[in-house]
């Protein structure tokens, strides 16, 4: 018997712990029982442990894709939005508008 017939859901936590299996090997028992498949070995070891103590997949956090609404132009009114990242051409942006508005304000004091 092979340790690929050893990875059935009767299988305990601890007893899934004494075997080595091969990434493809855990892959293919997480398709079989509807839980995820990406990630790497250590992901998939983490659920499978938790599927096979509880029962249930492992609920984990989705990260989110970065939005496609990227800024590619910078104005006065553009909405930066919850995502937003200081970024070197919005440094470079700010650092202009800045050096305008007080420059203004230096020629109508000195005017």
């Amino acid at each position: 018997m092979s340790n690929k017939d050893l990875l059935t859901k009767d299988l305990t936590p601890e007893e899934f712990g004494q075997y080595y299996f091969l990434k493809e090997e855990l892959k293919e028992f997480c398709r079989s029982e509807g839980l995820k498949v990406s990630g790497n070995k250590q992901d998939l070891e983490k659920r499978i442990i938790h599927y096979l103590s509880t029962g249930k997949p492992l609920e984990e956090l989705v990260v989110k894709q970065k939005s496609d609404n990227i800024i590619h132009e910078i104005k006065l009114d553009s909405k930066l939005g919850d995502n937003f990242k200081c970024s070197e051409d919005k440094r470079e942006f700010l650092k202009n508008i800045l050096e305008k508005v007080l420059n203004s304000r230096s020629n109508f004091k000195n005017g």
